[in-house]
C-alpha cells in the first residue's frame, strides 16, 4: 500500500516516488517522455492562453504567485507576449504581432 508509506521510506524508493527534478524533467521510474515534453507547455498555458485571435493573460496563475513576469511566450496567430504583474495585478503587457495580425485581449 504505497499511499500509506512515507515518501522517504525504502518502499517508496523501490517503487519510485515520481515528481520532478530541478530541471523540470520527470523523476520516474519509469521515464515518461510525455511528462518531460508536457510540463513546460502546461506552465505556459497558466500564463497565457490563446485561440484564434484572442489572448487571455494570466488565466490560471496560482494564488502563491503574487508577483512575476515572463518574456517571449508565443501566442497563436503569430504573437509574442511579455507580461509583468505585481500583487496579482497586471503591471505591464507588451504584445508584438510577428505577422501583422490584430488580436483581442480577454
Amino acid at each position: 500500500d504505497f499511499d500509506s508509506k512515507s515518501a522517504d521510506s525504502p518502499e517508496a524508493a523501490a517503487i519510485g516516488s515520481g515528481g520532478t527534478y530541478p530541471n523540470l524533467f520527470c523523476a520516474g521510474p519509469p521515464f515518461q517522455i510525455d511528462g518531460n515534453f508536457g510540463g513546460i507547455p502546461g506552465i505556459a498555458e497558466m500564463h497565457i492562453q490563446s485561440q484564434f485571435s484572442e489572448i487571455r493573460i494570466l488565466p490560471a496563475i496560482p494564488q502563491e504567485w503574487k508577483n512575476g513576469s515572463f518574456k517571449g511566450l508565443k501566442a497563436r496567430g503569430g504573437f509574442e507576449v511579455n507580461v509583468d504583474w505585481i500583487n496579482k495585478l497586471l503591471e505591464k503587457v507588451a504584445i508584438k504581432s510577428m505577422l501583422g495580425n490584430d488580436c483581442a485581449l480577454i
